[in-house]
């Protein structure tokens, strides 16, 4: 297996970016500050605003493409699926009174008996990734209900 070096801190654009939103966001709270001294202090919150949408989306889509071992951005290749599993589970209980309130204002009580069970289907994927620079594997476990 090929180790190479991460990558250092100010090589990393996933830390300049991340820097930005930072930046942006804590100029943003600031801005009501602004507002009352500026004559266009609602225009400057909604360029920071619309400033920090752009960058943390950037952050959030570096992050997603890059290796968690070497840290480099674009060199995840992507194997398949590496495992599926289906999860089924039952969860219920016995049924109370319950009040029903109709819209002339009369109440009505309905004593149901009986148990009521509902299932849960949930399919659990593994999808395998490797880096193409480092040949790290890894996996992401993505959850889908039906």
């Amino acid at each position: 297996m090929n180790h190479k070096v991460p990558l250092p801190r100010h090589k990393d654009p996933l830390f300049y970016t991340g820097l930005i939103s930072a930046i942006t966001f804590m100029l943003m709270v600031l801005s009501p500050i602004m507002v009352s001294r500026l004559n266009k202090g609602l225009e400057a919150a909604a360029i920071l605003s619309t400033l920090f949408m752009f960058s943390l989306s950037l952050t959030i889509f570096l992050r997603r493409h890059r290796c968690p071992d070497c840290k480099r951005l674009f060199t995840k290749k992507y194997l398949g699926i590496e495992s599926r599993e289906f999860v089924t589970s039952a969860f219920g209980g016995p049924e109370e009174n319950v009040g029903y309130v109709h819209s002339e204002g009369d109440r009505k009580n309905t004593a149901i008996s009986g148990e009521y069970n509902a299932s849960e289907r949930v399919e659990i994927r593994k999808h395998a990734f490797q880096c193409r620079e480092c040949q790290h594997r890894w996996t992401v476990e993505e959850e889908k209900e039906f």
